[in-house]
């Protein structure tokens, strides 16, 4: 019957799809016995938003990524049906948000050639720096609940120890830090002198 209809053993638009299951429904022909690359039909929307998707971007993209993830029904079928190899449950579903949130705003940022020019443009557009800070540490795997932690202490002025003031004042997010690796050895607050509301005095 798809060969009737020009489809082959592939639907590729939803139009196409219900007017199968219209056919199938009408003639009592079981949709399964099609043969389809296709989800169930519940799914149906969630599918071709995907396929719409993927004229965009490819399949390896944050942007299909994270519709997968945001699709988690279309996303099981998919790796079942054997469609992707992949759950992708070893990815960070708050890093593709912000690696999409911010796309256009890295677009333009890395067209700027100098580096006093991109430093401007980050101080005119605070919530992308904000952004590239948390990307970078959940690229670490730093847990969601310090990333505003994280950013503060990005703002902190690193002159005079500052910065190893925050840690010494926020433990918590200190030991966070180290053992996802944003620091690379561990700090001896001891040699760094009196610690008194954030500041360093030597």
């Amino acid at each position: 019957m798809l060969a009737m209809l020009g489809y082959r053993n592939k639907v590729i638009t939803s139009e196409a799809y219900e007017k199968v299951v219209e056919l199938c429904t009408k003639y009592e022909i079981p949709i399964e016995s099609l043969e389809l690359q296709m989800p169930p039909y519940h799914l149906r929307d969630a599918f071709f938003g995907y396929e719409e998707l993927l004229t965009k971007f490819s399949a390896g993209s944050s942007e299909a990524m994270l519709y997968r993830l945001e699709h988690p029904e279309l996303n099981k079928w998919g790796v079942d049906d054997g469609r992707w190899t992949s759950d992708l449950s070893d990815k960070n579903i708050l890093k593709l948000r912000l690696t999409v949130q911010y796309r256009p705003n890295r677009k333009e940022y890395e067209a700027l050639k100098t580096t006093t020019e991109r430093d401007k443009y980050l101080k005119e557009h605070p919530d992308y720096q904000e952004g590239r800070w948390k990307i970078y540490a959940l690229g670490f795997d730093l847990s969601d609940k310090w990333l505003d932690d994280y950013v503060h202490y990005r703002r902190v002025d690193p002159r005079g120890n500052r910065r190893i003031a925050y840690f010494a004042t926020h433990r918590d997010f200190y030991e966070a830090c180290l053992e996802c690796g944003l620091i690379s050895s561990p700090i001896d607050f001891g040699r760094y002198g009196i610690i008194y509301l954030g500041k360093v005095y030597e």
